[in-house]
């Protein structure tokens, strides 16, 4: 593919040399706090490109617009899930499993699965997608949110809540700050196509 393309990629090493490196650039220099860890290699990336770049295309959001996240994948699932006769054994089952130490391993995606398969779309997703899961709060802001969208089912709602405020408060924010503290200007891709 990159052949085709004809693009040249380049290895940026996020050590914790160039981690620490990127920290105390980016505390110092950035005018207002920045919550997202992902600032930092960011900055790198940036930083690396602005050696033979004064531009760059960036592809943050895309999960967002398109519905890349698993957590999508497992709201299909669900559908298929509340099929199941026998689903309250399955959950019993699940939710017996040893706990893993990994990342995000199997047995933690099931268990999350079945925590939240049988909830309302909104409330589902919000349970998938968080930590701690969703409280009474934030399921009044997510319907707030949500009121001027059709009052479908469908998982356009639960994109569409990631839109307006995720988006351009949180992930276009850090990629602004992170490629712009490097003097490098950047776009999306679908801001860009005419």
């Amino acid at each position: 593919m990159t052949h085709h393309i004809r693009t040249i990629h380049h290895v940026v090493t996020a050590d914790d040399r160039a981690l620490e490196r990127a920290f105390d650039h980016v505390t110092r220099s950035l005018a207002e706090p920045v919550g997202d860890p992902a600032i930092l290699p960011t900055f790198l990336l940036a930083e690396s490109a602005r050696r033979t770049s004064k531009w760059c295309c960036s592809g943050e959001g895309a999960d967002e617009l398109f519905g890349g996240y698993p957590t999508y994948l497992g709201h299909k699932a669900a559908g298929w899930y509340l099929g199941i006769p026998g689903r309250a054994a399955l959950r019993w089952i699940v939710n017996r499993l040893p706990t893993s130490t990994g990342k995000v391993t199997l047995e933690f995606l099931l268990k999350q699965f079945v925590a939240g398969a049988e909830l309302p779309l909104v409330q589902r997703h919000l349970t998938w997608f968080g930590a701690l899961g969703p409280d009474a709060r934030v399921l009044a802001w997510a319907g707030s949110l949500l009121s001027g969208f059709p009052g479908d089912a469908s998982l356009n709602r639960v994109l569409w809540a990631r839109l307006p405020q995720y988006l351009p408060d949180n992930l276009l924010v850090k990629v602004d700050r992170g490629q712009c503290s490097r003097r490098l200007k950047h776009g999306r891709p679908t801001s860009t196509a005419k």
